[in-house]
């Protein structure tokens, strides 16, 4: 007895995060045992029978084989196989990343050691500083909010796309500072301080003395010596912040000289310094500054502390001399206070 068999296994195949069962099937003729197993010995049974030429199996999570073996009635046999690959591949990276200002980010999958040979796709994305394919993406960008695409293939070809949400801030941390209109409050004197960068979140400690607060910008009247802090923080990414603090000094004047006084002399010569003779104090609420030659006569009066005798009276120079003055003023609602004394004009 003569026979001929010639057979061909078909269902070679790879799946990527799923287990299918899938149809395997034999290409023979009629009339022939069909044995399926998943042993190259063929120790163990997965289908037996007459004209048994497909196969549903459930694949498996790994590498597998599936072997067949046709045969008739003589004895006379074929084998072939199968490949059956089913792979779990899911790269995972941080999805929301946020970035101070005048930095840059470098963002890579966490777990693609896992996984031989994967190659990466980065992108489009404005922000990509390095190649589309390398393993990790370098980006930097202006403030704003985007999203970067990336698809990564693996060596079975299993392949997995994400997103990735980046945010930019425009706060740079490492610029700011905090500058005062005035270091030394004396009494009921106020400072404006001014924060830069501007159009940021502002944080003042302590709350005490501030009496308003406005932008970057917070005005403060003491009692004591204070050091004011200010946490500054991007009001897109609140973790983006830095504090900076500066010192100012209190003092505690009275209504009186040395806190209140006149110059003993001044220069009206026209060269920008020391031209005017000016009343010199604080918190003064009320005055009356008047001058005398030394015949007696009133050659300048105010009751503005911000005017000044500039050495002129009617409208002519005066001479160099020694003129007298008298000077009544009250500050704050205190009781009235006198001085008087001379000064010398010098050109």
């Amino acid at each position: 007895n003569v026979s001929e068999i010639s057979m061909k296994a078909y269902g070679d195949t790879t799946f990527c995060n799923t287990l299918p069962q899938i149809e395997l099937t034999d290409s023979t003729k009629n009339g022939l045992n069909h044995f399926w197993s998943s042993s190259s010995q063929f120790s163990d049974t997965l289908l037996y029978g007459l004209d048994e030429s497909e196969l549903l199996y459930q694949s498996v999570l790994g590498e597998s084989y599936v072997f067949i073996e046709v045969s008739d009635s003589i004895g006379c046999s074929r084998k072939d196989s199968v490949f059956i690959g089913a792979y779990q591949y899911d790269l995972t990276y941080e999805k929301d990343v946020q970035v101070c200002g005048g930095e840059s980010v470098l963002l890579t999958a966490n777990n693609y050691l896992n996984y031989d040979s994967v190659v990466f796709n980065w992108g489009p994305s404005p922000l990509l500083i390095t190649k589309e394919n390398d393993i990790s993406a370098l980006l930097n960008g202006p403030p704003g909010e985007y999203t970067v695409p990336v698809t990564s293939t693996s060596a079975y070809g299993c392949s997995d796309t994400d997103y990735i949400n980046v945010s930019f801030a425009s706060f740079d941390t490492l610029v700011s500072s905090i500058k005062t209109t005035a270091d030394t409050l004396i009494n009921n004197e106020f400072a404006i301080l001014t924060v830069n960068p501007d159009g940021m979140e502002y944080v003042w400690i302590p709350s005490e003395g501030i009496i308003e607060r406005e932008g970057n910008q917070a005005k403060v009247s003491i009692k004591e010596n204070t050091t004011y802090k200010v946490v500054i923080s991007d009001p897109l990414i609140e973790t983006c912040l830095r504090t900076d603090s500066i010192y100012i000094v209190y003092l505690e004047s009275s209504c009186e000289d040395p806190y209140v006084f006149v110059p003993n002399a001044f220069t009206p010569n026209g060269d920008g310094e020391n031209d005017v003779l000016l009343v010199r104090g604080k918190n003064i609420t009320d005055l009356y500054f008047t001058i005398f030659n030394r015949w007696g006569e009133k050659v300048f009066e105010t009751k503005d502390l911000s005017v000044g005798w500039d050495g002129y009276f009617r409208g002519r120079v005066c001479d160099p001399a020694v003129y007298d003055f008298y000077l009544r003023y009250t500050c704050d609602g205190q009781p009235g206070h006198f001085q008087k004394g001379n000064v010398t004009l010098i050109r």
